[in-house]
């Protein structure tokens, strides 16, 4: 039997579940105040269904990686040799970040970027909750096959497991990484857009686009299209995979 205090007061505890609820988020928003990525503050969604935390931009590779290279040399202070020996890895891939986004294809992949919602949910093992962070963009630079792209309304979801408040920070992290990924494999599929959509190479006859959900991109090619291939960015490798 569930025993029920008599002093039980209703309304007390739905306050309690609600400071629950916005606690993450709060700490989220300040993290990202600190970071200086904007966002319009804690909202709830329509019919009280649940909260919702919109950003109005992210920051290009560029700065994302000038920030992770900060945080990892702070702990090195004072061990002169670790924190010399970090620095031409730091400026290589600040010179790879500068040369392959260019300025003119962010912007584009920014105006085809509609909205970033960050919101939770619950795991269906009653697990801890996760964050959900939600990327719409706008149709895609090129044309696939796969029956779940042929709308112009073209959602990305990632999953980040919910921990402590103190961890908010790496949890950032990982969306920036993840924000990275996105960046990263646009700027090779709109280089490769302006040939494929061309007639000069013909390419359209050689190579079909299965699939491109602005996390991967998947080609087939072949005299039967019998070979597939898909590319990638991993965070953990920092290059490109097939």
């Amino acid at each position: 039997k569930t025993i029920n205090p008599a002093y039980f007061i209703p309304e007390l505890a739905h306050v309690v579940a609600m400071c629950d609820e916005k606690l993450p988020f709060v700490a989220l928003a300040q993290e990202l105040s600190k970071r200086n990525i904007p966002h319009c503050g804690l909202q709830t969604e329509a019919h009280a269904s649940s909260l919702v935390l919109n950003l109005l931009t992210l920051p290009s590779p560029v700065d994302i990686n000038v920030h992770s290279s900060s945080v990892e040399k702070s702990p090195e202070k004072g061990k002169g040799e670790k924190h010399e020996s970090s620095k031409p890895n730091t400026h290589d891939k600040q010179l790879f970040l500068q040369s392959f986004v260019t300025k003119s294809v962010y912007n584009a992949l920014m105006k085809r970027l509609l909205s970033i919602s960050i919101r939770t949910q619950v795991n269906k093992t009653n697990l801890p909750r996760i964050w959900l962070l939600e990327l719409i963009f706008f149709s895609s630079p090129l044309q696939s096959t796969h029956y779940k792209e042929q709308g112009q309304r073209r959602p990305v979801y990632f999953q980040y497991e919910m921990h402590s408040v103190e961890t908010i920070g790496k949890t950032i992290d990982l969306m920036l990484n993840d924000w990275m990924k996105v960046a990263l494999l646009y700027t090779l599929v709109h280089d490769f857009a302006e040939l494929y959509n061309g007639d000069k190479y013909n390419l359209k006859n050689i190579v079909t686009v299965k699939s491109y959900c602005y996390t991967n991109l998947m080609l087939t090619y072949g005299s039967q299209k019998e070979y597939c291939v898909n590319i990638e960015w991993c965070n953990d490798t920092k290059q490109f995979q097939m």
